[in-house]
């Protein structure tokens, strides 16, 4: 189990929490993503408008990573 975290996160402790930040990010970017498109399919959001909400939230979530 270790071997295998060591694979995947890396060795050193600041690139293991590098890593897992970054999933969270995508993650929530994901999940913000499928959020957007399910309220456009009830018809809360108007379509047009979906592509510039997931731009918004790409840039917030990048900096909300780095920070």
């Amino acid at each position: 189990m270790k071997k295998i975290s060591r694979f995947l996160f890396g060795n050193n402790y600041e690139q293991q929490i590098r890593i897992k930040r970054f999933l969270i990010a995508a993650f929530s970017y994901v999940v913000f993503i499928l959020l957007i498109l399910f309220s456009v399919k009830i018809g809360i959001l108007p379509y047009n408008k979906t592509y510039m909400i997931i731009i918004f939230g790409a840039i917030i979530l990048t900096q909300v990573q780095q920070g």
